[in-house]
């Protein structure tokens, strides 16, 4: 099967998703925000006011769909960046608390 070209609105996407409550975590996404000191509310944040790190947008075989990085600052200004993706529901596939690397790119 040929792969899809990548969403050129994904940004619009993710701020309707978010809006309408359109959207949920996994459970790799549940457990990386345990880990990784993230809750819900901010992650429902960056996906209203974050940008799309188009860096971090990758193509999964095993899934048949692109994910999209969604980078940004929570409302008390932690650096996080999310994985998403569109099957149905936008589905948020992890989470990363950028403060927790050391020397990574934002």
């Amino acid at each position: 099967m040929a792969r899809p070209p990548k969403f050129v609105d994904v940004l619009e996407k993710v701020r309707v998703a978010a809006r309408t409550g359109a959207y949920r975590p996994t459970l790799h996404a549940i457990q990386r925000m345990k880990e990784r000191d993230v809750d819900l509310t901010e992650v429902d944040y960056v996906l209203k006011n974050g940008h799309n790190c188009k860096k971090h947008d990758k193509w999964k075989d095993e899934f048949q769909c692109w994910t999209y990085g969604i980078c940004g600052k929570t409302f008390d200004g932690k650096k996080i960046r999310l994985a998403v993706a569109f099957s149905g529901k936008m589905m948020i596939v992890t989470v990363i608390n950028e403060e927790l690397k050391d020397g990574q790119e934002f």
